[in-house]
């Protein structure tokens, strides 16, 4: 593996691991919030207050981590299609030339056949 490659690799898995720990550090201590309040305080009141404040935050945070992974194979997807679509594009481009060379290469044959049978009634005259 080249240097380049490298740094590319442990980038992605920086960038993947800094967004991942960002997500423990929100979600754990809020799922521990959750259980304090329903087990030992069981404080429905103080549980929907907070709820209510963190909640926004906790969603944005996991749609982003979740989030994130679809859009990024969706769009190599495209990318590979588009890829796909060119070559697609390029082989009916060569099938088209081919057809017309074979079109003219027999209208050549059938003007030669034709010319080849008149000589040969004009022989049999």
């Amino acid at each position: 593996m080249s240097d380049e490659s490298n740094t590319k690799w442990y980038h992605k898995i920086i960038k993947e691991s800094f967004s991942f720990a960002i997500a423990l550090v929100v979600l754990i201590p809020f799922m521990i919030y959750f259980g304090v309040v329903l087990i030992y305080l069981q404080d429905i009141v103080l549980l929907e207050k907070m709820s209510a404040l963190l909640g926004g935050l906790v969603a944005m945070i996991v749609g982003y981590y979740f989030g994130q992974r679809p859009l990024k194979e969706l769009s190599k997807q495209v990318q590979e299609a588009q890829i796909e679509s060119e070559e697609n594009r390029r082989d009916a481009n060569e099938a088209t030339v081919d057809l017309f060379e074979l079109s003219e290469n027999f209208e050549n044959l059938k003007r030669q056949f034709d010319e080849l049978i008149k000589l040969e009634e004009e022989e049999d005259e």
